[in-house]
């Protein structure tokens, strides 16, 4: 890509994202390329104009997927009453119940909705993809796809969090090292692939998103939840495909995996994973250095309070690009200075571009 110097003209907003239920709209700058193909450059392991930031990408949750409403995260086009309409029946006839001091949902444990795994197939209802009004979806959200930014599409149970709502935590912990309950596993997440190949085949007829962002925690703050060779044992074979159908229709896959996971990251190349979301517990640098032209790895600055002053926001931002300087990655911010968005392409532009 030919090299574009910075002109401070740049920062001048041409105009503001329309925003979402998760975030404020955002300024749109006097971009040298689009957003979307900066993102691209990085995607391809090229050199971007400016480090691509999260605010650079439209998460969209579809209404018509029922899984984004039991969840409590969706991309809501309609006046949202959160206690009312968030939680209850995900795709696969499972019920959520919102939590509003946590503005999440989960599974009440101590019911399991699967009573014998060795028979999922008699408590789990297979969605019916053609039931879901995706036009209606399309025309209601179309103004935020056309936007020019990168689309991410959400999907928020993968393998092993599905499983968990099936038959809870502990069993599904255990389902995975027992050779009685094994086959059963492998059934179901062998029909899960299926499921999520159709899902990603109505994301590319209506809404051609960019990438898929897959949620499955692999780990607890401290370690993993398993160990690598059960990760390939027992997920692996079954993500690879989820991959590999996520890049037939045309999307780069996001695994989100919470959790003190740094030692699955070589399992997640293996299945072909674009993309690793996770938490700031792991060494983001040190991945990034390891693994950074087989996956890129996200970052994000230092937290810094919303009453400091420029001059700290600023060199708060130029320490986490001094620290991920040549490294592939993306800025996923959470919150912050109200400076970063624009410290972050304005100093990235400079640095990248001498």
């Amino acid at each position: 890509m030919e090299r574009i110097k910075f002109d401070p003209k740049e920062l001048e907003p041409v105009g503001y994202t329309s925003g979402s239920s998760y975030s404020p709209p955002m300024p749109v700058f006097g971009y040298p390329i689009t957003r979307k193909e900066n993102f691209e450059l990085m995607l391809k392991g090229e050199t971007p104009l400016w480090l691509p930031q999260s605010s650079e990408i439209y998460l969209f949750m579809p209404e018509c997927v029922p899984d984004n409403w039991a969840r409590g995260l969706v991309s809501a086009t309609r006046p949202v009453d959160r206690e009312k309409d968030f939680g209850g029946i995900d795709m696969f006839g499972v019920e959520w119940e919102y939590v509003p001091a946590v503005n999440g949902s989960m599974v009440r444990p101590g019911k399991p909705f699967v009573a014998d795994l060795d028979h999922w197939e008699d408590y789990v209802q297979i969605p019916d993809f053609d039931a879901w009004d995706w036009e209606g979806c399309y025309e209601a959200s179309k103004e935020k796809l056309t936007e020019g930014r990168m689309i991410k599409v959400s999907v928020l149970s993968g393998l092993f969090e599905r499983l968990i709502s099936f038959i809870d935590m502990t069993d599904a912990m255990v389902s995975l090292v027992d050779e009685d309950a094994q086959p059963a596993v492998h059934r179901l997440f062998d029909k899960l692939c299926e499921v999520y190949d159709k899902l990603f085949e109505k994301f590319e007829t209506y809404f051609h998103p960019d990438f898929v962002w897959f949620h499955d925690d692999w780990g607890s703050q401290r370690a993993p939840f398993f160990s690598a060779n059960t990760v390939r044992e027992m997920i692996a074979p079954y993500l690879k495909r989820i991959v590999d159908s996520a890049h037939k229709h045309g999307m780069y896959f996001e695994l989100h995996s919470c959790g003190q996971v740094e030692s699955l990251v070589p399992v997640m190349i293996e299945c072909g994973v674009d993309l690793w979301n996770g938490q700031d517990m792991n060494d983001k640098v040190k991945m990034a250095q390891m693994y950074g032209d087989k996956i890129i790895v996200d970052s994000h600055p230092e937290y810094l309070s919303a009453d400091a002053t420029e001059e700290e926001a600023a060199a708060n931002i130029q320490k986490y690009l001094d620290k991920f300087a040549g490294l592939r990655t993306y800025a996923n911010r959470m919150g912050g200075h109200p400076k970063d968005n624009e410290l972050i392409y304005a100093l990235s532009r400079q640095m990248l571009n001498p």
